[in-house]
């Protein structure tokens, strides 16, 4: 069985000088509903912050009510600091409603 709510509750994420570090999570099953925060500093090897596994890609594109976006909802703030690998936060389509900050 398969836990979809790992994460549900999950609101920052903050990782410091974590240099082998290539991705954060991968989107796949679970959800980040209560994401506020996504602060990354230092982690040189990063170059995705969310992968997307290819089912939930698949979802996405044929979910009518999606349209193709996966959407943080109460995501606010996002920190991403000397992270030279880094080439986007995320496969998918993203809609933030709520962001406040991007540094």
């Amino acid at each position: 069985m398969t836990d979809h709510n790992s994460f549900a509750k999950l609101k920052t994420i903050h990782l410091y000088s974590c240099p082998r570090l290539t991705f954060v999570l991968p989107l796949s099953w679970f959800t980040l509903s209560s994401l506020e925060t996504i602060h990354i500093v230092y982690c040189g090897n990063l170059n995705q912050v969310f992968p997307t596994e290819p089912e939930l890609l698949k979802k996405l594109s044929t979910d009518r009510s999606r349209k193709g976006v996966l959407e943080f909802a109460k995501l606010k703030d996002i920190y991403l600091h000397e992270l030279p690998k880094l080439h986007q936060i995320c496969e998918a389509k993203i809609f933030v409603p709520d962001l406040k900050t991007i540094l």
